[in-house]
């Protein structure tokens, strides 16, 4: 996403309305905290509305994620980190509540499928809104994945592929690859 796409979305999810639109598309925190979580984690859709208060470590800044991508439908655990900025969110997100964090989900398993067919579309009547065009809710992990990669540290790059795999929940470094998004005004920034 480019500043102005990312700024679009925001604002839309802040409730200004676009010119030529009749109404905002709605001021909605959780919507925007459950797209924050993430573009700032990598977490898939159903791994981020089904997040559990219990799942978030503050302490030491990780997410015990219960992956949903293992072998034949297993869990995949794995713990993400946590930018500074997402886990001052999260932490609010969770104060004073039990169970799931955010409120999309009834916790009945036989809505899963509901549940994250609804948040899909409520995504792309988001961007449309926004006007951030050919974006998917699933290009938000796109998103988290070029934001982890561009990501640096005092001596370099913060991450290298087998941690962002480890990040992302892959067991091969080929998704890398496939995920690959990155703006060339990112990589022409490196140059400077």
């Amino acid at each position: 996403m480019s500043p102005d796409d990312v700024e679009a979305v925001l604002s839309t999810l802040r409730g200004v309305k676009r010119p030529g639109k009749e109404r905002p598309w709605g001021d909605d925190p959780a919507f925007e905290l459950l797209l924050s979580i993430i573009v700032d984690t990598g977490l898939r859709l159903r791994e981020a509305y089904k997040l559990r208060v219990d799942q978030v470590d503050a302490k030491r800044g990780v997410l015990n994620v219960e992956g949903s991508k293992g072998h034949h439908g297993a869990s995949k655990p794995r713990m993400v980190p946590l930018k500074r900025e997402i886990r001052a969110r999260m932490v609010d997100g969770c104060h004073g509540k039990t169970g799931v964090m955010l409120p999309f989900w009834d916790r009945r398993p036989e809505d899963l499928a509901k549940c994250t067919a609804r948040l899909s579309a409520r995504f792309t009547s988001l961007f449309d809104y926004a006007m951030v065009l050919n974006f998917t809710e699933h290009d938000l992990r796109h998103e988290a994945w070029c934001r982890w990669v561009l990501l640096k540290g005092e001596r370099g790059w913060l991450f290298n592929e087998t941690e962002i795999c480890k990040i992302m929940g892959w067991a091969d470094t080929k998704l890398m690859l496939r995920y690959a998004s990155l703006r060339g005004e990112d990589l022409a920034d490196r140059l400077l």
